[in-house]
């Protein structure tokens, strides 16, 4: 299991994007949590394998392309296993 951390710049708060970001996690099997931070941004944690890893970023970028300036994604050791995937409160 793979496990990688996104943090999602642009225009990602107050248009559904933790709530869409949610439903892709559970359409294609990843694991994790996703949360509004205070500068505006969106981060992810997910895990699971790389193809659906790779599946929810491009689904997301599909999404939100118009509303996204910028992706840093970085892929790391796990450092906690979730059993689902949530949305949380920074």
């Amino acid at each position: 299991m793979e496990e990688i951390h996104i943090i999602v710049r642009g225009k990602v708060q107050g248009v559904g994007f933790r709530a869409n970001v949610k439903r892709i996690a559970e359409l294609v099997g990843v694991h994790g949590r996703v949360s509004n931070l205070s500068d505006g941004s969106v981060e992810i944690y997910a895990q699971g394998s790389s193809e659906k890893l790779n599946a929810l970023l491009e689904q997301v970028k599909e999404r939100y392309d118009s509303y996204i300036e910028s992706i840093d994604l970085k892929k790391q050791t796990s450092t906690s296993v979730y059993t689902n995937f949530k949305i949380t409160d920074f």
